[in-house]
């Protein structure tokens, strides 16, 4: 008997999966349907894309053939995750709920994401872990997010006008981070922000 074979990637379903048996001459629908969040981004058949259709027909099957449903993560407009604004209680009009700031903290649920805060609890925020002595000068232990763009500002007086001055950016590798600031100064402060 002819053969379809069905498979999908991951957040998603085909129905029926694996390898099919159609009689010579039938038919066979297959079913695509992403997880919550998810979207079909493109189902190929016999290595042509034919969209991204939830319903997928074959007639006349005399042959073997082979169909592959492809799934994505769905984004609101500014690139924050459905799955992750929904996780914390926004299921629909994702675009304003970007935006929204659940626990007041001045930080949108955008930014909380970028940040890997939570933004129902207004202590979860970007900040410096610990800021201690240690041998060479000042050590700054940070909470960060892997993959994401880190910016060290330092300044010795917060007085209007004087301005932050970089002392470090770098591509957090892991949920710590830690630097040394080795300027010998009788007191600083320091500023951490998070690039687009």
């Amino acid at each position: 008997l002819p053969q379809i074979m069905a498979f999908c990637s991951a957040n998603g379903s085909i129905t029926p999966p694996g390898s099919v048996s159609v009689a010579s001459g039938g038919t066979q629908v297959f079913s695509i349907a992403p997880d919550a969040w998810y979207a079909i981004t493109n189902v190929t058949v016999d290595g042509a894309s034919v969209g991204s259709p939830g319903t997928y027909g074959f007639t006349n099957v005399t042959g073997w053939h082979a169909i592959f449903a492809n799934f994505t993560m769905q984004f609101a407009p500014r690139g924050t995750p459905y799955w992750w604004l929904a996780q914390y209680g926004s299921t629909n009009n994702f675009a304003a709920a970007e935006l929204d700031d659940p626990d007041g903290d001045g930080m949108s649920n955008m930014d909380e994401w970028r940040s890997g805060t939570n933004p129902t609890n207004v202590m979860s925020c970007l900040r410096f872990a610990a800021v201690l002595k240690e041998a060479g000068g000042v050590g700054l232990d940070l909470e960060t997010v892997d993959g994401r763009l880190y910016s060290v500002y330092w300044n010795t007086n917060l007085t209007a006008g004087v301005g932050w001055r970089l002392f470090s950016s770098f591509t957090a590798t892991g949920d710590q981070s830690h630097m040394t600031f080795t300027n010998d100064l009788p007191q600083s402060y320091f500023q951490i922000r998070l690039s687009p």
